[in-house]
């Protein structure tokens, strides 16, 4: 019997969060999509009808993550046109998410610190790339507002929110974003934009 389109998402949903736990627990290398299968309840077969590889699976999960950030300068620019104030918005809503979303600290997780193949490196090198260049492309609506040109910005930017990301996975007990969110929110955006 033909799966509908719902029961087919809730199947894909299932793999997906399941390859993500066998991921974080065990690492990429060290788990087998038999495994993923399993503690998704459903057979291999099942799983390669959503997916062709493992790889696949990180795939789609890594899109997962791309589509999330996108979605948070899009969230943030709504209602709002002085780049000073999207910018803060948009970090706040970075900061929540990175004490909140279990997704997003899963995934960094397994970014952070697991080893990849050559052919997973370039595919995070190509998500890091397409930050830099959404980051990039917003600060080049506000040339007329920040003091830094939108290059460096954005490196700026996207380096300081990966160090965050990096220390809260590698030394959690050092980081409590509570407690900088604000001075650091102030720091980033005085340092970026024309009083």
């Amino acid at each position: 019997m033909k799966k509908t389109a719902a029961e087919a998402k809730k199947t894909r949903v299932k793999i997906l969060n399941s390859a993500l736990n066998l991921f974080t627990q065990k690492g990429f290398e060290k788990t087998s999509l038999d495994e993923i299968s399993k503690k998704a309840g459903f057979t291999r077969g099942a799983a390669y009808t959503h997916f062709k590889s493992k790889e696949d699976i990180l795939q789609t999960l890594l899109l997962g993550l791309e589509t999330q950030d996108k979605s948070i300068w899009k969230k943030a620019s709504e209602k709002e046109t002085h780049g000073k104030k999207i910018l803060f918005k948009y970090l706040e809503m970075t900061f929540q998410e990175l004490e909140e979303d279990t997704f997003k600290q899963k995934m960094q997780k397994l970014l952070f610190s697991d080893p990849f193949t050559k052919s997973i490196q370039s595919k995070l090198l190509h998500l890091l790339e397409l930050d830099l260049d959404d980051t990039e492309n917003f600060l080049k609506t506000l040339r007329k507002e920040i003091t830094i040109n939108p290059k460096d910005g954005a490196t700026l930017l996207v380096a300081t929110l990966l160090g965050l990301e990096v220390l809260r996975i590698q030394l959690p007990q050092r980081l409590n974003l509570l407690k900088i969110r604000k001075p650091l929110l102030k720091y980033l955006s005085d340092g970026l934009f024309h009083d």
